[in-house]
């Protein structure tokens, strides 16, 4: 008996009865970071901006589809502001005027020319009525959670200021457009086309000044101090490792 129990062992164990360890090897896979072309009708975007979309949309894409919510890229470099449906095709597409300094980072004590930022970063946007100094026009704000404060970031070109029409200019031309106290001030036709429950938070990216932080906006790794900035989660995919 204990012969034979000695001779399964062998058998068990014995390398001639295993199968070849590459005949069942298991594909190997990578995960890889899911991104997006930016529609061809959205034209004149900054490399910076294609940038952002391509990795923001499709983390975005599930919540924005669920709720109905628009997706907008601000686009410093170009002044353009570019709004895409929760599909992410184009909705439309403006040059805006943008603050007078440039910065990513909100300061407030917006009366002094060097504090006159249009900040930098992805934000949840609120659709809010505007005071007797917006007309009662809808305005559109975000702020800092924490402190439980919002301020305007969003609203119909303002033409109240003795460079009003330099303001319209500007939006005509495409050209000096660093005019405004850090609002992005868009056209009356831009304005119009937004639906404020689409618009109402939904995600709004603004492409910074400094562009070698670029990345660190997108995935929310500066400084949220001055205002509530969102961080998301990359969409990822796993794809077959190629062969070669």
């Amino acid at each position: 008996k204990i012969a034979a129990a000695i001779l399964s062992v062998a058998i068990v164990f014995n390398p001639n009865y295993m199968s070849d360890a590459s005949a069942v090897a298991l594909p190997q896979v990578v995960t890889k970071t899911v991104t997006a072309k930016v529609p061809t009708d959205a034209n004149g975007m900054s490399a910076s901006g294609q940038k952002a979309y391509s990795v923001l949309y499709p983390a975005l894409k599930q919540e924005l589809q669920k709720n109905n919510k628009y997706f907008t890229v601000v686009d410093k470099p170009t002044s353009q502001v570019y709004v895409f449906n929760s599909d992410g095709s184009l909705l439309t597409q403006s040059t805006v005027v943008l603050g007078k300094a440039f910065g990513d980072f909100y300061v407030g004590q917006t009366d002094f020319k060097q504090n006159q930022i249009t900040p930098g970063g992805l934000f949840k946007a609120k659709a809010e009525k505007g005071s007797a100094t917006y007309d009662g026009k809808t305005v559109y704000t975000f702020g800092n959670v924490q402190e439980g404060w919002n301020a305007v970031f969003m609203h119909t070109v303002y033409l109240k200021e003795s460079d009003a029409k330099d303001r319209l200019q500007a939006l005509e031309t495409g050209k000096g457009t660093r005019l405004s106290h850090g609002c992005i001030n868009g056209p009356v036709p831009l304005m119009e086309k937004i639906d404020n429950k689409s618009m109402d938070e939904s995600h709004v990216f603004t492409v910074p000044d400094n562009q070698a932080l670029l990345d660190a906006f997108i995935y929310n790794t500066v400084s949220n101090e001055d205002l509530t900035r969102e961080t998301i989660t990359p969409a990822t995919e796993k794809v077959p490792v190629p062969k070669t």
